[in-house]
């Protein structure tokens, strides 16, 4: 009698520990949620690290905004966390940056400044205002960057406004200070402009006698608008990657007691670092996340996200047999399938327990086909293409699975 009792139990023990030691139930994306316990089921990862970079399989999924919204405020109060990065320029975050620290402004503004549609969201404005309360409450811990390399006009707007706070005079008005459609066009006359614009924005620093903190910020813009050139004007197609995993690594450098939370595109935070034959020429393939993890090592965490099913916002080609001028993308609430979505890795778990789980990437290491939802800011519904890519046991070190998503509040 005692034998039939006991071995059902020894079975349990085992195969909950081997499933707990890998695959963790979260009970909820909220942000509200008060209560931790799901989380500090698998605290010790966060421990020792510098920098925690988490994805996303679509920029218009609303439970990857609250969860990444949760998890950096468990951070923050559990972990140390204080830095923020973001997907997106230096030059367009410093508006948010200042808000959070204290600047009387409007939300909605503060928000648009940031340019990019899939941030522009009510879940991202919930985590400013969190963000812009926490700091008022705790001497402005929280600082919100960006590291992106895009936005050329933003960034010469942000040099402008430090010039002008300091030396109206200098602000040259006989030199062009935009460059039209310089975030579309490949034009090399925008760069040829572009560098004259960095060239006379450098010379007049001496003249400025800006304080410590708006130098530093002078000169981060500067760097922006250099590696804004530099990726405009590399054929490799990494080089973004690169320089936003350098700007990170460079802020670590500076503020060595700081711990960033890197908030991208799963894209942009797997970690993949190889070399591959293209055209007889070793064509090198790496991610800002790979790039961050080869330089920390064991003090970079990356957690991907990915869903089973459901729905997200995303641009779409109005209409797909337009011409090339007459290209006009409309946002629309999509969903996407696969003939073989039994490979995808959100419906290889069981969420019987949890709509939401932590999952070890080891955990699929036996998994001879694995794929990972793959989708930007624009997306082709009914066509061959697969939106997925696949997924290793290195691709990660953690993913995060959402049993039913929707998409953000715009």
């Amino acid at each position: 009698m005692i034998i039939k009792v006991l071995i059902p139990v020894f079975v349990f023990f085992v195969v909950n520990k081997t499933i707990g030691q890998s695959n963790f139930p979260i009970k909820t994306s909220a942000p509200t949620s008060s209560a931790n316990e799901d989380f500090l089921a698998f605290d010790s990862i966060f421990e020792n690290k510098k920098v925690v970079c988490i994805g996303e399989s679509t920029h218009g999924t609303h439970e990857f905004f609250t969860m990444r919204h949760r998890l950096f405020k468990y951070l923050v109060e559990n972990h140390q966390f204080n830095t923020f990065f973001l997907e997106a320029d230096y030059g367009t975050c410093l508006r948010v940056n200042r808000y959070i620290h204290g600047d009387t402004d409007s939300i909605d503004l503060v928000l648009k400044s940031i340019k990019l549609w899939p941030w522009i969201t009510k879940e991202m404005e919930d985590m400013i205002e969190w963000m812009r309360i926490y700091n008022s409450q705790n001497d402005n811990r929280l600082s919100f960057l960006g590291c992106d390399t895009q936005m050329f006009v933003e960034a010469t707007n942000e040099i402008d406004r430090l010039i002008l706070k300091s030396n109206p005079a200098l602000l040259d008005t006989n030199i062009k200070l935009s460059v039209p459609n310089y975030y579309k066009s490949r034009i090399s006359e925008d760069s040829l402009l572009a560098r004259e614009i960095i060239a006379h924005k450098k010379e007049i620093i001496p003249e400025l006698k800006l304080s410590e903190k708006d130098l530093s910020i002078y000169n981060n813009l500067i760097k922006n608008l250099e590696q804004i050139v530099v990726t405009k004007e590399s054929k490799k197609y990494y080089t973004r990657d690169v320089m936003m995993g350098t700007n990170i690594l460079d802020h670590l450098n500076k503020h060595k007691d700081d711990k960033i939370f890197y908030w991208a595109h799963n894209g942009h935070i797997h970690n993949n670092f190889s070399t591959h034959k293209k055209n007889d020429k070793d064509t090198l393939s790496i991610s800002a996340g790979s790039f961050l993890k080869r330089q920390l090592k064991n003090e970079c965490l990356i957690i991907l996200q990915d869903f089973s099913q459901g729905s997200f916002n995303s641009l779409v080609l109005e209409n797909p047999d337009s011409s090339i001028l007459n290209k006009r993308y409309v946002m629309r609430e999509n969903t996407v399938k696969y003939f073989k979505e039994k490979f995808l890795i959100g419906n290889s778990i069981d969420y019987h327990s949890s709509d939401i789980h932590m999952v070890e990437s080891s955990y699929f290491e036996d998994r001879k086909r694995a794929y990972i939802h793959s989708i930007g800011a624009l997306f082709t519904p009914n066509t061959k293409r697969r939106y997925a890519y696949n997924f290793k046991e290195e691709s990660c070190d953690w993913v995060i699975l959402h049993k039913n998503t929707t998409p953000t509040e715009l």
